[in-house]
């Protein structure tokens, strides 16, 4: 579980982006909120989480290899 404060301390953002992250993630239920004193934030499926990640990092490698390539061929 994360509080919203630490990730505002983690990111360096302020509250109002920090906010504004956690509901879209909250509405697309990537995570869960639990109200008390503090809210706490967790995720719901870490599986899912992980595999997101995994392609976010695949496409954007592939996207700046692309891009570099044909940057570079532009100058050989």
């Amino acid at each position: 579980m994360v509080l919203n404060h630490d990730i505002m301390r983690h990111t360096k953002k302020v509250r109002s982006t920090v906010s504004w992250h956690l509901s879209r993630l909250r509405k697309a239920m990537i995570i869960s909120v639990r109200k008390g004193v503090h809210q706490t934030y967790r995720l719901r499926n870490k599986d899912l989480v992980a595999l997101l990640i995994k392609c976010f990092l695949s496409c954007t490698k592939t996207l700046f290899s692309n891009f570099f390539n044909r940057y570079l061929y532009q100058f050989a």
